[in-house]
């Protein structure tokens, strides 16, 4: 694992000083390379800093597949055992080598469609590691009984979350259960931020998505 996350890592933005870390994860069947070569997130955070929009930061993009996206490997094993690498190996590879902060109010994590259901799914279930969460195009699960974001939890959530950013486009397949979701989430007390833009699943809509959440990460 190491190895295969360190060559993706894509860190992007030195700048003396302890910095707070976006941990930003990619979709379906995409790898450490596509945020920038299609999502341009390089270029997105480093004029967001230049203009002093954005605060400093390091955006660290790893592949968010522990195995290859084609290797048939069952979903819950990749998502064990990518969680096992990002707490194991990536998080402390980064603290290690680059001039971080260590402290969990300045880790955040974010991804679009399955990078987003990755988000919801390791953020609500470790707050120990990230105060802040970015789910684009994605959404999460509206059963009371089985979400992570409802009952107990939900003063948990608040407390421990500094910020919480959904983003749909509205021509998305997925719209109508985003906007459930966000419902679920007001319905169960859980204060999160909601933003729908004109768009489908495309990284048009994902650069916007950036563009306005990374702003906001370390207010």
């Amino acid at each position: 694992m190491c190895r295969r996350m360190r060559r993706g890592c894509g860190l992007l933005r030195w700048v003396p000083g302890r910095l707070p870390v976006l941990y930003l994860l990619h979709g379906g069947e995409g790898d450490d390379t596509v945020w920038t070569e299609f999502g341009r997130a390089n270029v997105i955070i480093d004029n967001l800093i230049a203009e002093k929009k954005a605060s400093p930061m390091v955006v660290v993009m790893p592949n968010g597949y522990a195995y290859g996206w084609d290797s048939g490997i069952a979903a819950d094993k990749q998502q064990t055992d990518f969680l096992k690498d990002l707490k194991e190996e990536l998080i402390p590879f980064v603290q290690a080598n680059y001039r971080v902060s260590s402290s969990r109010e300045q880790r955040a994590l974010a991804g679009l469609s399955r990078g987003g259901a990755q988000t919801l799914n390791i953020g609500a279930k470790h707050l120990d590691l990230f105060s802040r969460l970015g789910v684009f195009s994605a959404a999460g699960n509206t059963n009371a009984e089985t979400s992570d974001f409802a009952g107990k939890n939900a003063s948990v959530l608040n407390s421990k979350l500094k910020s919480f950013w959904l983003g749909m486009g509205t021509e998305d397949a997925s719209f109508a259960n985003a906007s459930r979701f966000s419902e679920f989430l007001k319905t169960n007390g859980v204060k999160h931020t909601y933003r729908t833009i004109p768009g489908a699943h495309t990284w048009i809509v994902w650069r916007k998505f950036l563009n306005e959440m990374a702003p906001l990460l370390w207010q």
